[in-house]
């Protein structure tokens, strides 16, 4: 009988798809991009970029390679036009009218990903969380803090 190696040993995906109860690394691959997806809507472009240098710089320092490159690309949206508008376009704080806040972070996350039976979003955006933020710098994982509303922030502090 084999056991299952240590979670630190674990890639980026696998992560992410052990803890947050998914069936594949296509489903970790899709949900990342959708928490990643919410939360960058919340920052601004210069902590957009300091985040994906950290997570650019992480990979390559050691074996967290997703299926298709370095985690960066799964911080960087897929889609060129959402990817652009986020760099561009102010960020939606939490502390605005209008802004996101805890229940359409969490709403987005489970309508725009299609959460899976085997899981909710919490759980996804908690999984997505504990697999991020080891690969960035104290700073930017402070700095991230700043921009998530009180229960995804309670989250982020307690992964």
């Amino acid at each position: 009988m084999t056991t299952a190696p240590a979670q630190a040993e674990y890639t980026f995906l696998q992560k992410v798809a052990v803890r947050g109860n998914l069936t594949s690394l296509y489903e970790a691959k899709e949900m990342s991009e959708i928490v990643f997806r919410v939360m960058r809507d919340m920052m601004d472009a210069p902590l957009i970029e300091a985040i994906a240098a950290d997570l650019n710089a992480s990979a390559h320092r050691g074996k967290n390679k997703t299926l298709t490159g370095p985690i960066s690309q799964l911080w960087n949206d897929s889609n060129p036009i959402v990817g652009w508008l986020s760099r561009i376009r102010s960020a939606f704080s939490h502390e605005a009218p209008g802004g996101i806040d805890d229940q359409l972070f969490i709403k987005r996350v489970r309508l725009e990903g299609g959460i899976p039976k085997t899981t909710t979003a919490p759980e996804v955006v908690k999984a997505v969380f504990a697999a991020t933020k080891p690969e960035l710098s104290e700073a930017n994982v402070q700095a991230v803090a700043t921009h998530l509303p009180g229960k995804i922030r309670v989250f982020w502090n307690q992964m």
